[in-house]
């Protein structure tokens, strides 16, 4: 076996236990979900309906399943951690991408910047139009080269992953510098990206709403 085929059954080793992790996870937290709602089925029932009224089987079924249902579906948090243990994988390669995005773009980085974008990426602002692709971000970001510079932090509030989808929840705090020695404009507020898996296992921004203002009215 060559080098290049024992990579590529490497690669296809992760790739499948990645999805065995998040398969048992998923079945975790349906298990938890079942539970508490049956739970609530009985608790209702007892409740509810009177001692002497007697139902058949089927309509049993049909009471669970129409409180159980509509708790089934995918929702933050939805998925405990495992024995508190330590942070999912996705959600670290998640946390190390948002760094990466901000030592990038206040290092002038662009070429890396880029690399953490879907082809398709969208960025989403108020007061100006949708920013549609990578091209469209790079004409804007070298449009302002040599005339500002930035500092910033980046709080993650939160992050989470379903499946080959996941979305950040950051708080940022930028300071805008002119390059003509002009005061500072110090912004700040949340920014909401959606991310998506790519066939090789990274993580990209696929859309990304970023709601910074100025410091003093900027939305907490």
């Amino acid at each position: 076996m060559d080098i290049e085929t024992a990579e590529a059954f490497e690669r296809m080793g992760d790739g499948l236990d990645r999805r065995v992790d998040r398969v048992e996870r998923r079945i975790d937290g349906l298990e938890v979900i079942m539970r508490e709602e049956f739970a609530a089925v009985r608790r209702h029932r007892r409740h509810r309906l009177p001692r002497h009224r007697s139902r058949d089987r089927r309509g049993a079924l049909q009471d669970a399943a129409s409180v159980a249902w509509p708790q089934l579906r995918p929702r933050a948090g939805s998925l405990p951690a495992r024995d508190n243990g330590p942070m999912d994988r996705d959600e670290q390669m998640i946390r190390s991408l948002v760094q990466t995005w901000m030592d990038a773009t206040l290092g002038g980085d662009l070429p890396r910047v880029l690399e953490l974008m879907d082809d398709d990426v969208v960025f989403i602002g108020a007061g100006r139009p949708p920013m549609r692709g990578k091209d469209a971000y790079a004409a804007q970001t070298r449009a302002m080269e040599g005339k500002v510079r930035f500092e910033g932090k980046a709080q993650i509030q939160e992050v989470r992953v379903f499946g080959d989808w996941a979305y950040s929840w950051v708080q940022l705090n930028v300071t805008v510098h002119p390059a003509d020695g002009g005061a500072p404009n110090s912004m700040a507020g949340p920014a909401l990206s959606i991310l998506r898996r790519t066939p090789e296992g990274r993580w990209v921004i696929f859309r990304d709403a970023n709601m910074l203002a100025p410091a003093d009215r900027a939305p907490a």
